[in-house]
C-alpha cells in the first residue's frame, strides 16, 4: 500500500507503524480518526471509512471493520465492509466472547438455544432439575 493511493485529504495526515497507516489529524474519544471533507459545505467522516471508500468503493449500509485492531489505521488493505453483528462478533465484547464459548463452566458441550435466545446447557439443566424434584419429594 503507498501513501499515494490514500484520499488526498489523508495523505499528509498519515505515518507508517508496521504494517498499519495511522491516522494522525483529528480522532473522537474512541480513537478513531475524523477528517472534513469538502470544505465548510462538506461532510465530517471516520477517516478509516473515508479511506476505504475512496480504494475499494462505497461500503454502503456496512460497517468498516479493522483487521488489525487498530482503530487509528487507515491503511485499505486492514479494512473489511461487514455487518454489524460480523463486527461485533469479531471484537472483544461479553457478546462476542459468549458467542465463542463451545463449554459450559462444567465442561459440558451439550448446548441449546432457549425459547429467550439464550443459550443452556443441557446438563446442567437436568442436574438442576433432578435435584429440585428431590427436594420437594423429601417435602
Amino acid at each position: 500500500m503507498q501513501m499515494a493511493d490514500l484520499h488526498p485529504q489523508l495523505v499528509d495526515r498519515v505515518v507508517p507503524f508496521g504494517d498499519c497507516l495511522i491516522f494522525t489529524g483529528c480522532t473522537v474519544r474512541a480513537g478513531y480518526g475524523r477528517v472534513r471533507v469538502g470544505g465548510r459545505s462538506g461532510f465530517t467522516w471516520n477517516a478509516h471509512r473515508l479511506s476505504y471508500a475512496y480504494s475499494v468503493g462505497d461500503p454502503g449500509d456496512l460497517v468498516v471493520d479493522h483487521l488489525c485492531r487498530t482503530r487509528g489505521c487507515v491503511n485499505p488493505e486492514h479494512l473489511e465492509a461487514v455487518t454489524i453483528g460480523e463486527n461485533v462478533l469479531r471484537g472483544y465484547t461479553v457478546t462476542a466472547v459468549n458467542k465463542a464459548k463451545t463449554h459450559c463452566v462444567h465442561g459440558h458441550s451439550n448446548w441449546r438455544v432457549n425459547p429467550n435466545g439464550k443459550r443452556s446447557c443441557r446438563d446442567c439443566d437436568a442436574a438442576l432439575h433432578r435435584e429440585y424434584r428431590r427436594r420437594k419429594a423429601d417435602g
